[in-house]
C-alpha cells in the first residue's frame, strides 16, 4: 500500500504541474508527452531509494544466552482498519477491471456488427446508431447520416490525426492506470485532461490541413448535441467543445515558456528527499552475532531470539525445536528490505491453544531485536525487543556472565570472583562497568589483561546504616504503591497486591495498556498502566 500511496503522490504533482503551469499553452505535444512521462515516472520512481549512509559501532554478542524473566505479558493485537486495506484494495481492482473489460467488449461488437470499408491502411466503420464519431487505432466509426460530404471529410482528416499518432494507446495506459489507481481522484483527473490534450493536438493538425476554418468549428458545434460516446476511444465530440475552440483561436505560445516543464524536477527531487530514503548502516567494526538466532534452553526457560538478519532458514529451525518442545511459532507476515534485513514482522507463540503472545513490528527500519521467553513451569509467554529497559539489562548481565573460554575479571560487589559460569537476576544488579586494557589493569594489575567487569548488586548498600535504610526502603515501597498499574479483573478493578493469589493456568487472556493508550481508556487512574485479566468461564 505505501508503493501505491507514493504512485498516487507523484500523479498528483505532475497534474497539478500541468493544470498550474501548462495546461493554457499551445504546446499540445510537449504536454502530451508530459502527461505519458508522468505515468511512467509515478509508477517507476518509487523504486529509487536515495541511501543516507550511518556509521556505528555496534554491540559483540558472542555466545549471546538466558536473558532471566519474571514478568509474563500478553500483548493482543488492537484491531485496525488497515488490516483490511489490502482486501479492500484488490476487491476495488476486480471491479475496475471488469467495467474495462465490458467497455472492450461494447467497443468490440460496434467494430464488429457494423459495415467495414478499407481505405488505405484506415478501416471505415459505418453505423447507423446514434454515436459521436469515433477512432480506436486505425478503426474509424461514424454514421454517414448525421453528417454531409464536407462535415464528414474533416471529421475523417481529424480521426485520421488520433489514428497516425497513436493515440489509442494513451487512452488504453490511463484506463489501466485508472483500474491501478482507481481510489485515487487525481488519475480520473488525469485521465480527462490527458484525452482532452489528444483533442487539442488533433484540432490543432485539422485546421491546418482543411481550407475553412470557420466550418470546421461549426462541425464541433455540431457534434456537441448530446449523443452515446465510447469510453475507450478517441471522440470527435467532447463536453468541453468551448475549451477546443478557444484554443483553436489561441495564440501561439513562446518559446521561452517551455522552461515550465523543468518545474516538475525541483518537485520530484523534494518528494524522493522526503519519502524515498533509507538509512543504510555502516559498522565501522565486524558485527558478531553468530549465536543470537539459536533457541537456549535453562533448567525452566526457553530463550528464542530474532533479529534484523535472521535468515529464512533460521526461523524454520526456531519453528522446529520450539514444536519439539510442544510450542507453535507462526509469522504471518514477514518483510525485508533489499538489503534483505527484516522490517516489518507480526508473530505469535501458543502452547496448546491454552497459551498465547502475539507480537507485531511494522517499519521502514530494521527490527530491534525480538527475544521470546517462555516459562517451562507454567508455560507463560513473554516477547519483548532491544528498546525494552528489562531486556537491556538482561544483556548486560548476559554479557558479564563468565564464560569458560574466557579470563576475563569480575567484580561483585567489590569483592573478585572466582567462580565459573554464575547467573545474576536482572531485577538484581544495580550497574555494571566495563573496564579494558589500560584502565583494567591500571586497577586490578596483570590479572584483569583481559578486562574487567565491575558489577554491583542493589543489596550491596544494606549492610550499613540499617536505620536510614529502613527508612529509605519504606518511603522507596510507598512510592512504589503510588506506582502500582490498575488491574481489571473479568472487568471489575481490584487491588494490584490480589495478584499473587490469582492461578495462572486460570487466565485466559491479559493485556497490557501503557502511557496514553492506558490514559485514554481508564482516565488519569491509568496513568501507571492498566493490566486487564479474562479469567477461563
Amino acid at each position: 500500500m505505501e508503493y501505491l500511496l507514493k504512485v498516487s503522490a507523484l500523479l498528483a504533482i505532475f497534474y497539478i504541474s500541468y493544470k498550474v503551469f501548462l495546461q493554457r499553452d499551445t504546446f499540445f505535444e510537449q504536454n502530451r508527452w508530459f502527461l505519458i512521462l508522468g505515468i511512467f515516472t509515478a509508477f517507476a520512481l518509487p523504486f529509487l531509494v536515495i541511501p543516507i549512509y550511518i556509521e556505528y559501532t555496534p554491540v559483540n554478542i558472542t555466545n549471546f544466552n538466558n536473558i532471566p524473566t519474571e514478568v509474563s505479558e500478553n500483548i493482543e493485537t488492537p484491531f485496525s482498519i488497515l488490516d483490511y486495506l489490502p482486501a479492500i484494495y484488490l476487491l476495488g481492482v476486480i471491479c475496475f477491471s471488469i467495467r474495462f473489460l465490458i467497455q472492450l467488449t461494447s467497443l468490440g461488437l460496434v467494430i464488429s456488427k457494423s459495415n467495414k470499408e478499407k481505405h488505405g491502411k484506415y478501416t471505415y466503420i459505418k453505423t447507423h446508431k446514434n454515436i459521436s464519431p469515433f477512432s480506436f487505432f486505425n478503426w474509424i466509426v461514424f454514421n454517414p447520416n448525421n453528417f454531409n460530404n464536407n462535415e464528414l471529410e474533416q471529421i475523417l482528416i481529424h480521426e485520421k490525426i488520433h489514428a497516425n499518432q497513436k493515440h489509442s494507446i494513451d487512452v488504453l495506459l490511463t484506463q489501466i492506470s485508472c483500474v491501478a489507481l482507481w481510489f485515487n481522484p487525481f488519475i480520473w483527473f488525469y485521465n480527462k485532461a490527458l484525452k482532452q490534450n489528444l483533442e487539442f493536438i488533433a484540432d490543432n493538425e485539422t485546421q491546418r490541413q482543411i481550407y475553412c476554418k470557420k466550418t470546421y468549428q461549426i462541425t464541433l458545434l455540431k457534434t456537441s448535441l448530446p449523443s452515446h460516446q465510447m469510453a475507450l476511444t478517441n471522440n470527435f465530440h467532447t463536453s468541453l467543445i468551448k475549451k477546443r475552440i478557444v484554443m483553436l483561436h489561441k495564440s501561439k505560445s513562446k518559446k521561452i515558456s517551455l522552461f515550465k516543464y523543468a518545474i516538475v524536477l525541483p518537485l520530484l527531487t523534494l518528494f524522493l528527499m522526503s519519502f524515498n530514503t533509507e538509512e543504510v548502516i555502516i559498522n565501522s567494526k565486524t558485527e558478531d552475532v553468530s549465536n543470537i538466532n539459536n533457541l537456549t534452553t535453562s533448567e525452566d526457560k526457553l530463550n528464542l531470539y530474532i533479529h534484523k538478519e535472521t535468515t529464512d532458514n533460521t526461523i524454520e529451525k526456531l519453528k522446529r525445536d520450539l514444536a519439539q518442545k510442544g510450542y507453535t511459532l507462526k509469522l504471518s507476515k514477514l518483510k525485508r528490505n533489499k538489503n534483505n534485513l527484516i522490517t516489518d514482522i507480526k508473530l505469535s507463540v501458543n502452547y496448546k491453544a491454552s497459551h498465547s503472545t502475539s507480537y507485531s513490528s511494522n517499519s521502514s527500519a530494521p527490527i530491534k531485536t525480538i527475544n521470546i521467553v517462555i516459562d517451562k513451569s507454567d508455560h507463560s509467554i513473554t516477547i519483548r525487543n532491544s528498546n525494552d529497559e528489562n531486556f537491556k539489562i538482561g544483556l548486560e548481565i548476559t554479557k558479564a556472565q563468565l564464560q569458560t573460554d574466557t579470563d576475563r575479571l569480575y567484580i561483585i560487589d567489590g569483592k573478585i570472583t572466582e567462580e565459573k559460569g554464575f547467573t545474576l537476576q536482572e531485577d538484581s544488579v544495580k550497574s555494571i562497568n566495563v573496564l579494558k586494557g589500560k584502565s583494567a589493569i591500571d586497577k586490578y594489575g596483570e590479572k584483569a589483561k583481559n578486562g574487567a567487569i565491575e558489577i554491583t548488586t542493589k543489596s550491596s548498600n544494606q549492610q550499613s546504616n540499617d536505620s536510614v535504610q529502613t527508612k529509605k526502603t519504606q518511603h522507596k515501597l510507598e512510592i512504589e504503591k503510588n506506582k502500582q498499574p490498575l488491574v481489571y479483573l473479568d472487568n471489575e478493578e481490584i487491588n494490584y497486591d490480589d495478584l499473587k493469589n490469582l492461578d495462572p493456568e486460570n487466565i485466559e487472556s491479559m493485556n497490557v495498556l501503557k502511557n496514553k493508550n492506558a490514559t485514554d481508556k481508564y482516565g488519569d487512574k491509568g496513568k501507571n498502566g492498566v493490566i486487564e485479566i479474562i479469567t477461563k468461564k
